[in-house]
């Protein structure tokens, strides 16, 4: 980090490397020279003594060992039940979809995979929390299709009576090509992504 000062009329190139910090954890006070510089999100520089550093490192690596899978999923899947039917009575009672529910969805299954988990973050996890958002969106999209569908269908019954009854059920069905057209169309597909990339970030192991 350097500074310019203008000094009978010449540029001496300085440093702040002596200027007095706080470190940002415990409040010890020390030169620049002797703490660890970071960037926080918002920009702003913070500071580090060794020994925070090295605990929160030590913490941060903690966070990633043995982490219990059966109950990350679990929580998950609580948490995807949420999700899903917030998502679904969302749409259902606006007739819209919008793309922060999205967002709140893969919010709270990646933090359902956290607490489930234990309190731990790692890749894996990481994984099941992508693979069960894309999993509750597929089913609360279902959901939402079959509920449009049968509307339709009691709005249009009168029109509908010579039809067969086996047309109508393969038409709810989950292979219905108009449903899987909806999945892959390129809102669906930017709900999908908005969903999936939120949940995997929350478990995403932590480092200074």
């Amino acid at each position: 980090m350097k500074k310019q000062e203008k000094e009978n009329d010449k540029i001496i190139i300085g440093s702040s490397v002596h200027k007095s910090v706080v470190c940002e954890q415990c409040k010890k006070e020390g030169k620049a020279d002797t703490f660890f510089s970071y960037q926080k999100k918002d920009k702003t520089e913070m500071y580090l003594c060794s020994e925070c550093r090295d605990k929160m490192n030590a913490a941060f690596k903690e966070e990633t060992k043995n982490p219990n899978y059966l109950r990350a999923i679990a929580g998950g899947v609580i948490a995807g039940i949420i999700g899903g039917l917030l998502w679904y009575f969302i749409a259902v009672l606006t007739n819209r979809e919008f793309g922060y529910v999205a967002i709140a969805l893969g919010f709270l299954v990646g933090m359902g995979v956290i607490v489930g988990s234990g309190g731990k973050r790692g890749h894996m996890l990481q994984m099941i929390a992508l693979l069960l958002t894309l999993f509750v969106i597929f089913v609360a999209e279902y959901g939402i299709f079959r509920h449009t569908l049968n509307i339709y269908i009691q709005e249009h019954a009168s029109e509908l009576n010579d039809i067969d009854p086996n047309m109508i059920r393969d038409a709810l069905g989950v292979l219905n090509p108009i449903f899987l057209k909806s999945l892959i169309s390129p809102i669906g597909l930017v709900i999908y992504a908005i969903g999936a990339y939120c949940a995997y970030s929350i478990p995403k192991p932590r480092k200074i």
